[in-house]
């Protein structure tokens, strides 16, 4: 409920989406990837690594 909007995805292809940075239950951090249209979709759930965002792991290292 209290995750914070990292990176938007305004024309992904299923519809609006975004990436939000989030804790579970536990304090860990997860990302979700929502889309948006007349409902919130989960398209998936994941926990970063530094490999691909940096140490605040809301960072999106270049590629």
């Amino acid at each position: 409920m209290g995750g914070e909007i990292i990176e938007q995805y305004p024309e992904y292809w299923l519809n609006p989406a975004c990436l939000v940075f989030g804790l579970d239950l536990n304090g860990e951090v997860l990302h979700a990837v929502v889309g948006v249209d007349e409902l919130v979709h989960i398209v998936t759930a994941y926990r970063p690594n530094t490999t691909t965002f940096m140490p605040d792991l809301k960072t999106r290292r270049e590629r």
